[in-house]
């Protein structure tokens, strides 16, 4: 056993859907000897760290950059991997400094979830490995949900859900419901959007709506539904996929963007950009597969992720666009796309997008 993992263990956002995913290809690969959880390190009683794999040959890190200080002050490795996931052009400057501070004690490799975030992680610390996310066995059509979605369709309606844990501009969310008040007034009978948010999230939509940013907000009122994200598992996560039409992720800055990936494994339409993290999915898979409805990015532009930090421009008509074409379409690319959803599985199932990195690992 050669390694050991730091990561987020408690709940289940994206970092804490990335650490099992290590943690379980890991195990399988016969190479896991110590799990080191750096939200719960708080909690630890002085002389009660756990110990368990501290002295592994390497020392795998994604958890939150802010807290990778612990690999390197609670193991002793000979080698140190640690994931690296910028949302635009930028890197923080501290954050920056105190990684390459890092790489001049230690052994450090970077990675990166995507080729776009790894070109952007090379331009501030040199090479970078592209290591791209997973998808757990969990997410997969559900027949009983996907047939009753169609026949809910056929009487009329249509649900769109769209999720955001960034109260910044980065999930597009301004612009999605923009973009629902464009296309509204031609196809919005029977059609509801789902905002699934985190607090900050949902405190800064509710800010800009009360700063004007959605003109017209109280004609959406009766279609736009925002909700308080729970804490889904994967199994309950799938199935509240399975009940939306549309997966709507139209975001400007994605390290990888895991959503509208899952969302495909289960057979279930996708309206996103193809920007950003997204491409390494969307890209090189969307056009044999017809369910995807892309919306196009323009220039980058400023984004408030840091400061001067650009991102792709996004137009709310372009969203607009691409939902009222997946309305339209909506029947052919849900049938098309659960022919397809095993393809999806495959390729981007955990074992399949990290077996070059547990080979690389286990190499002498």
């Amino acid at each position: 056993m050669l390694v050991r993992l730091y990561g987020q263990k408690l709940g289940h956002g994206s970092l804490a859907v990335v650490t099992r995913g290590f943690e379980g290809e890991l195990r399988r690969s016969g190479l896991l000897k110590g799990v080191y959880a750096v939200d719960l390190a708080a909690s630890y009683v002085d002389g009660e760290c756990p110990t368990d794999g501290a002295d592994a040959r390497h020392g795998v890190y994604v958890g939150p950059l802010g807290s990778v200080g612990q690999m390197f002050e609670q193991g002793h490795h000979e080698h140190h991997f640690v994931m690296v996931t910028p949302n635009s052009d930028q890197l923080p400057q501290a954050l920056v400094r105190q990684l390459k501070g890092y790489q001049e004690k230690f052994s450090v490799r970077w990675m990166a979830p995507s080729s776009w975030a790894a070109g952007i992680v090379r331009g501030f610390l040199g090479e970078c490995w592209v290591v791209t996310h997973g998808v757990s066995s969990e997410y997969a059509p559900i027949p009983g949900f996907n047939e009753q979605t169609r026949d809910d369709y056929l009487s009329g309606a249509f649900r769109v859900i769209h999720f955001s844990t960034s109260a910044r501009q980065r999930k597009g969310t301004i612009e999605l419901l923009q973009a629902w008040r464009l296309a509204e007034r031609i196809w919005a009978n029977g059609a509801v959007l789902l905002c699934v948010m985190d607090y900050p999230a949902k405190a800064a939509l509710e800010e800009a709506i009360a700063d004007g940013n959605i003109p017209n907000w109280k004609d959406l009122i009766s279609s736009v539904r925002i909700v308080q994200r729970a804490e889904l598992d994967a199994s309950q996560m799938a199935r509240t996929l399975c009940r939306a039409h549309v997966v709507c992720q139209p975001s400007r800055g994605e390290g990888f963007g895991l959503i509208p990936l899952q969302a495909l494994c289960c057979g279930v339409p996708v309206v996103a950009t193809t920007a950003t993290g997204h491409s390494e999915y969307l890209l090189s898979d969307w056009h044999r597969v017809p369910g995807v409805r892309t919306v196009p990015t323009g220039d980058l532009a400023p984004i408030d992720d840091l400061p001067g930090s650009r991102a792709p421009s996004l137009d709310p008509h372009e969203i607009a666009r691409a939902l009222g074409d997946a309305r339209a379409d909506w029947l052919q690319m849900q049938s098309r796309l659960l022919v397809n959803a095993p393809m999806w599985q495959a390729n981007w199932s955990w074992q399949s997008r990290l077996e070059k990195f547990m080979q690389a690992l286990s190499s002498p």
